[in-house]
């Protein structure tokens, strides 16, 4: 990809964060923090954005934030990575790397057919929030009861205070809820996130149905590429590689826990 759209495409991740996080400068380095939910290790993380980082910037931002039960940093650059392996050795640091990924929606417009014409696609409405928040507190429940319970609700928050910028489909079967979709609008860059169908409708074409529905729709918007970011030893990287989305960087995160 050309710097200029990765360039764009790091906007973007950053924006579609800016709509849970608040985001402050700790030394000079972008911080997002969510008052709501610091279980949230997505949107509670240090973004390490300037070359040298220093000891001192490692240590006062575990100091700031250890009473959350961890301190999560971020970045694009190997670079990084390398200095704060260094830096937490003794600490066993646990990290994970992210891919994200763009394509041309004309690219996924042709390659991502729906194929299940019995799905049922809508936009969230506030008359399916019980649906909404129940289907996604079974989905979190493994990160446990509080992170369940409050996930949901931000995201369903997040769509009904941002329409301009944020969506989100639902894909039924007999008025049941088996998948869901989230999108967001930055400029001429969609973001997917929050994508899933529930594990006994698998393989049933539900996905590409919910996905093409919502490539159709950012198209309307006048969007040009999608993004998204996913683990690149997931089936669904291999899934995404199938429809047309190519790496654009890595995303190192980093993670000490207390």
């Amino acid at each position: 990809m050309e710097t200029y759209f990765t360039n764009q495409f790091i906007y973007a991740y950053f924006k579609g964060i800016s709509l849970y996080a608040e985001m402050s400068l700790f030394e000079n380095h972008p911080r997002f923090h969510d008052p709501n939910q610091i279980d949230k290790y997505s949107h509670n993380f240090l973004f390490l954005s300037n070359q040298p980082i220093h000891h001192s910037l490692i240590t006062n931002y575990i100091a700031l934030t250890k009473s959350f039960g961890f301190t999560q940093w971020v970045t694009f650059s190997p670079q990084h990575q390398d200095q704060l392996i260094s830096y937490l050795h003794a600490h066993q640091p646990s990290v994970e790397t992210l891919v994200m990924m763009a394509a041309p929606i004309t690219t996924l417009l042709k390659r991502i057919q729906p194929t299940n014409p019995q799905v049922q696609i809508e936009s969230l409405h506030p008359n399916h929030q019980t649906t909404f928040l129940n289907f996604n507190f079974a989905l979190d429940l493994e990160y446990g009861v509080t992170y369940a319970r409050g996930n949901g609700k931000r995201i369903y928050n997040v769509i009904q205070q941002n329409p301009l910028n944020a969506g989100f489909l639902l894909a039924k079967s007999q008025d049941n809820m088996i998948g869901q979709l989230g999108y967001y609008v930055f400029d001429s860059i969609g973001e997917i996130d929050e994508f899933y169908v529930a594990e006994d409708h698998q393989k049933q074409g539900v996905g590409k149905t919910l996905f093409h529905h919502a490539i159709q729709l950012l198209q309307s918007r006048n969007i040009k590429k999608i993004m998204l970011v996913t683990n690149p030893t997931s089936d669904a990287y291999k899934i995404y590689q199938r429809w047309g989305f190519e790496d654009v960087l890595s995303i190192y995160q980093t993670r000490i826990r207390f």
